[in-house]
Parts: C-alpha cells; sequence; structure tokens
C-alpha cells in the first residue's frame, strides 16, 4: 500500500483566517509550526453564507 499524507482539517467558528497569517499579532505557535511544515488550503466556496449548513456539507 502507498504511504498517504496525513490530513489535518481544522474547522474554526469564530475565529477569522487573517488571525492564523504570518505576521499576525495573534501568538499561535502550534498552528505556526503546522504552516511552517504543510500545505495551506488558501481557496475555498463554501455554498452556504452560514456556519452549519456549510460544516455540514463537508461531511457529504
Amino acid at each position: 500500500m502507498a504511504n498517504q499524507p496525513d490530513i489535518l482539517l481544522f474547522i474554526m467558528d469564530a475565529a477569522q483566517a487573517a488571525a492564523l497569517e504570518p505576521g499576525s499579532p495573534s501568538l499561535t505557535p502550534n498552528f505556526d509550526r503546522l504552516r511552517e511544515r504543510g500545505l495551506a488550503f488558501t481557496r475555498a466556496y463554501a455554498p452556504s453564507p452560514t456556519c452549519s449548513p456549510s460544516r455540514a456539507s463537508l461531511m457529504t
């Protein structure tokens, strides 16, 4: 069996993406470390403008 990459999906309800970007005044050392060692999914489209239906669509 081929090695498959590990995937971490963070779904945050009350955080803006700008809070996790490099140079942000927020202190997020663990997120910074994950970002430096991984890939960022920087473009996404939501099926609904509200949180709950958008999160549910990820599971279908």
